[in-house]
């Protein structure tokens, strides 16, 4: 019954594709891209490239991919303002100097989250247009809602974590570690980042008609909390780490507030945060193609 379903949701989905709509969807990416600049979400770079993958998803993988996509963006923005608005700052150190990120996505933050989902959308275009079996569209499929669930899942669990009454400990060495420091691990943050897995997959499951979709939405679900409990085991043990002598903090980035260079202490140097969304993010893609073997895709 559910199958039949989602069927005819992207049914209606497809028939929406004249160039009228077309011209609206376009539009409304446009100026949703030019909304989050003005609101200095993003950078300029942030924004054409934000701009092209919305564009790019839209043409590649139409009606469903777009949802997705947007649905993955409101999700996340709108857990990491309530945890925000929820959560009091210790100093404003903790704010500003632990996290090597900035309050404006550019485009390196932009493609490491969302570069892969490109990548599987072109997959898809190409695989549908060139006559390929259905199992190398299914693949693409599966690999997309995959890469978005894990991002969405990452950023659900760095955003719920700091509200956990209880400081969190490396998942690695389970030594204490500070609010906000990559490789921490609190059960709040992780239970809550499961439960998005699983809603987003849903959601990806009523957008994507496959056969066997149970089976699919679970290698979504399972691939994309794989990988984000392997961003915590990057961000604690080759994600590069440094600290700040002056006020005895550690911290991401190598140059402190007083423009002094941080103490090295360990990790790859050019794996930044950034690196390690991406790593995680394509572990978690090869997984689901993995999973996806026993059905015969290849």
């Amino acid at each position: 019954m559910l199958e039949i379903y989602i069927d005819k949701l992207n049914d209606i989905l497809f028939s929406l594709n004249s160039i009228h709509v077309n011209l609206i969807i376009i539009s409304f990416i446009l100026i949703f891209s030019i909304t989050e600049l003005l609101k200095k979400h993003i950078s300029v770079s942030g924004f054409i490239a934000s701009t092209f993958l919305g564009f790019s998803i839209f043409k590649f993988f139409h009606f469903s991919g777009i949802i997705l996509l947007l649905l993955y963006y409101f999700i996340c923005t709108l857990v990491e303002k309530i945890c925000s608005s929820n959560y009091e700052y210790k100093d404003v150190y903790e704010f500003k100097h632990i996290e090597n990120k900035s309050h404006e996505r550019d485009v390196v933050q932009v493609l490491a989250n969302g570069g892969l989902a490109f990548f599987t959308a072109i997959y898809y275009y190409f695989s549908y247009n060139s006559g390929l079996p259905d199992s190398y569209l299914v693949i693409s499929k599966v690999a997309f809602g995959t890469v978005l669930t894990e991002s969405l899942s990452d950023s659900i669990a760095s955003a719920v974590g700091k509200l956990s009454k209880q400081n969190p400990r490396s998942i690695l060495t389970r030594l204490p570690v500070e609010k906000g420091r990559s490789g921490g691990f609190t059960l709040l943050g992780f239970v809550s980042s499961a439960i998005a897995s699983g809603f987003f997959s849903i959601l990806w499951m009523l957008l994507f008609s496959v056969n066997d979709f149970l089976y699919y939405t679970f290698v979504v679900f399972f691939s994309g909390t794989f990988g984000s409990v392997l961003d915590s085991v990057l961000g604690a043990s080759i994600q590069v780490l440094y600290k700040d002598e002056r006020l005895n903090k550690y911290t991401e980035k190598e140059v402190n507030m007083y423009n002094e260079k941080n103490t090295y202490i360990r990790g790859i140097k050019w794996m930044n945060n950034d690196m390690v969304n991406f790593f995680s993010n394509l572990s978690a893609l090869m997984l689901s193609t993995l999973l996806c073997l026993p059905k015969g895709i290849f």
